[in-house]
């Protein structure tokens, strides 16, 4: 468990794990497109639960911060590999397998 830093630098770490939660959501909703984009939201997704993961290891006032940006960022990290995988597969809503 990572107990180094000041309370400022573990705050920062908090807030910068929730703002990564949101932004990774954010990303599934504007970015659209191909296997590349899809891609893209995956490794995004990524960074943001490794940087969540660092983050609730701090103490600190504001973890719970940084375990809703935690939360989010896998949220986002399994729609995008959700999407991944019907555009790779090609399953659409019509029906035809």
């Amino acid at each position: 468990m990572q107990n180094s830093g000041t309370s400022q630098e573990n705050r920062a770490h908090h807030v910068a794990a929730l703002a990564a939660g949101v932004l990774s959501l954010a990303a599934v909703f504007t970015i659209q497109g191909g296997v590349g984009e899809y891609l893209a939201l995956v490794a995004i997704g990524a960074t943001a639960v490794i940087l969540g993961h660092r983050a609730i290891l701090r103490r600190g006032a504001l973890r719970r911060l940084a375990i809703v940006g935690l939360v989010l960022s896998y949220l986002e990290l399994l729609a995008a590999v959700g999407l991944l995988l019907l555009r790779v597969t090609g399953w659409s809503q019509s029906g035809s397998a």
